[in-house]
């Protein structure tokens, strides 16, 4: 008989939350395209958030060294505002994923995003190596069968909208377990900026 150590792991990102004015705005923005009616599962205002890196499955006994990783990553740099401004989605126009809220060119953002990788890489800890698109994910579309064009088109009407600004005090590692609703999060560590 053979026996096999089954590591427990957490589905885990890092990420950075958005304040409660933007929040507000893209809520507005969802409640809008919801009218669409199309089979698209809304992210939960308080679940929207800027990804900067996805690790996926982790074994439990690495979230010290990721925590440590995002606090190696995060000293020196002090908080910052970003700007969000249109939205879009990923995919082709046959098969559109997600729909989403861009950010706007932002170097203090970037020189972040870049620091955790190269500390997560240093410190051996997998990642989504994925080039960086900063944004912001409103929605995940199920079914392409249902009024899709109608909320593409809404989308494509709004690709240079003003959304805000927002601050970026601190960056999160957060667990994430897929529920039928929609995913709940859990916070394992933050690092608050400067």
């Amino acid at each position: 008989m053979c026996l096999i150590d089954r590591m427990k792991t957490v589905r885990a990102f890092i990420a950075a939350e958005i304040g409660a004015d933007l929040r507000e705005k893209l809520t507005d923005l969802q409640r809008k395209l919801k009218q669409v009616e199309a089979d698209v599962r809304w992210i939960t205002p308080d679940g929207i958030h800027l990804t900067l890196a996805f690790l996926g499955n982790i074994p439990e006994d690495r979230i010290n060294a990721v925590s440590e990783a995002i606090d190696r990553a995060g000293a020196g740099h002090t908080r910052f505002d970003f700007a969000v401004c249109g939205t879009g989605y990923f995919g082709s126009t046959r098969h559109p994923r997600i729909i989403w809220a861009g950010v706007a060119d932002s170097p203090p953002l970037l020189r972040l995003q870049r620091q955790i990788l190269r500390e997560l890489q240093q410190s051996g800890i997998a990642f989504d190596n994925k080039p960086f698109s900063p944004h912001l994910t409103l929605g995940r579309i199920k079914r392409v069968d249902r009024n899709t064009e109608a909320l593409l088109q809404e989308v494509n009407e709004r690709s240079s909208v003003d959304l805000g600004m927002s601050t970026i005090s601190h960056v999160d590692l957060i667990q994430s377990t897929p529920k039928p609703t929609g995913a709940e999060y859990c916070l394992l560590h933050r690092m608050q900026l400067v």
